[in-house]
């Protein structure tokens, strides 16, 4: 049976079969805020929300609403451990679909190589701070140390959002 996901807004979504319609950012900032970064074995809740918040703010500005999104498609498949998703290829061609879906209906462009840079930045940061035996990631650097914030679900949700619609104005402000 192809039972469809329903998402935090009421929608019948089919994750491998996403639809422009399917996309909303309140299901994105739900899903994700309440999402916890390495499946869960961290220190802390910490939230994949949180985590995109840091890697936007990260970002060159030009980009920063990409790099909010980077993680959006975990909101339909949910996200799968690194040494897994080597392992499954076709996980790796559902989620390209889905980003390349969700940059395509917030008219952005997948600036790929900022993404990873910041998003590499950022975790090599959450390893040593989050992770149990921090000292096993003393060998990774990162260029400059974010301040915690470490936010509940609902204020993860919210900062999440907040970001978005901020950036979402900035654009159109230099769009003008």
């Amino acid at each position: 049976m192809n039972e469809p996901l329903r998402t935090f807004t009421g929608k019948q979504v089919h994750p491998l079969d996403l639809q422009l319609r399917d996309i909303n950012i309140y299901d994105i900032a739900h899903s994700l805020a309440y999402q916890c970064r390495f499946t869960g074995h961290c220190r802390r809740f910490y939230s994949v929300a949180e985590h995109s918040w840091w890697v936007s703010v990260r970002m060159n500005p030009l980009y920063a609403l990409e790099g909010l999104l980077h993680d959006a498609a975990e909101t339909y498949l949910k996200d799968i451990a690194a040494p897994l998703k080597v392992k499954i290829p076709e996980y790796g061609k559902a989620e390209e679909q889905a980003m390349n879906l969700i940059m395509h209906r917030f008219d952005l462009a997948w600036a790929a190589e900022d993404i990873k840079k910041a998003d590499r930045d950022m975790l090599c940061w959450e390893w040593r701070e989050m992770m149990p035996e921090p000292e096993l990631y003393a060998h990774y650097e990162w260029q400059s140390k974010p301040r915690w914030k470490l936010w509940n679900c609902g204020q993860a949700e919210t900062a999440f959002l907040d970001r978005f619609f901020e950036l979402c104005e900035e654009r159109k402000a230099n769009a003008r």
